[in-house]
């Protein structure tokens, strides 16, 4: 992005908050990944790369174009939708910049062309090829805002009927639904249709694109709707460790650095990680965010703007129940 003006970032959030206006009903309930990636608001996410290609390769499928990320609770399955959204707001960014500039050569040489008095041959525009999925628009659907005030019979299938609307009008919407597995209970109540039944027809004949997020052991219960469930390929993410845990790490702690305006002097990420993992356990970086989210926390409620080994020692005592020395 580094190479991208400023003007075709601002022309891309007001296309973007253009398409939050259009589609409402969807916008109202589900927060728009393409437009907090092109205000920073999104956290970067590191080496998951391998993820992000085989989702956007399934999102260009004919058939069944869903996607299933399944793995261990903490893994960083929200954050890898998030880095496909902040990889898609920027490729499309580029690519309005490079348009702009096929289109600045293009008046330059014609201008040139028409003031010569000569026998050559009229320019021609170069065309900057649009990548794939470089229209694709990330909705992060808000499973609690579709059930939040229908206490009527027939409230939630009109409120999911009206997303499903926006989504088939405009085939660059994709809706990216966490906890996918409760869909079979959402909605559902004596004689009423559950998300999943709703969803089911749309995504069979591919009017609707999903990423669905789950862990490994509670996607068994999306795998039980069998019809459901074909509909997907699954996306497996595994916990980073060694070299790349290490780095992101590094990068994650640089980051929450930099949002609580608080410094970690003498102990480093990876000396970090290694008593998270001895004393906290549980699953990178989930486990790792948590303390140094909850060590920097405290220091800027006490006016800090630096915290030392015994801060973080004091978070993991905290939180771990144990006296750790």
């Amino acid at each position: 992005m580094a190479n991208v003006a400023k003007k075709y970032i601002s022309e891309e959030i007001d296309r973007l908050r253009d398409l939050d206006r259009q589609n409402y009903a969807l916008s109202s309930m589900a927060r728009n990944l393409n437009l907090l990636a092109l205000r920073n608001d999104l956290s970067p996410v590191f080496h998951r790369e391998p993820e992000v290609d085989a989702i956007q390769k399934l999102l260009l499928r004919r058939t069944k174009p869903n996607a299933l990320l399944t793995g261990p609770a903490g893994c960083g399955k929200t954050a890898i939708a998030e880095a496909l959204a902040i990889h898609i707001a920027h490729l499309r960014a580029e690519w309005l910049s490079e348009d702009a500039k096929a289109d600045r050569e293009y008046n330059k040489a014609y201008k040139a062309w028409m003031e010569r008095d000569c026998d050559m041959d009229e320019p021609v525009r170069r065309e900057v090829p649009k990548p794939p999925l470089c229209d694709v628009v990330i909705y992060d659907l808000s499973m609690n805002a579709l059930v939040s005030g229908t206490k009527y019979r027939g409230e939630f299938e009109e409120k999911m009927q009206k997303i499903m609307e926006c989504c088939k009008r405009n085939k660059d919407i994709v809706l990216f639904i966490d906890e996918i597995h409760q869909i079979g209970e959402i909605g559902a109540s004596e004689g009423a249709t559950n998300l999943g039944q709703i969803l089911k027809p749309a995504l069979a004949r591919a009017e609707i694109r999903v990423i669905g997020a789950t862990t490994t052991e509670e996607s068994a219960i999306l795998k039980k709707d069998k019809a459901l469930a074909r509909r997907f390929s699954d996306v497996e993410v595994r916990p980073l460790v060694g070299d790349k845990a290490l780095s992101t790490a590094d990068s994650i702690l640089h980051d929450y650095e930099v949002f609580h305006k608080v410094t970690v002097k003498d102990v480093t990420a990876e000396q970090i990680l290694e008593m998270v993992n001895f004393h906290v356990g549980g699953v990178f970086p989930n486990n790792f965010i948590d303390v140094i989210d909850e060590a920097m926390s405290g220091a800027r409620f006490e006016g800090k703007t630096m915290i030392r080994l015994p801060e973080i020692k004091a978070t993991l005592s905290r939180m771990t129940g144990n006296i750790i020395l």
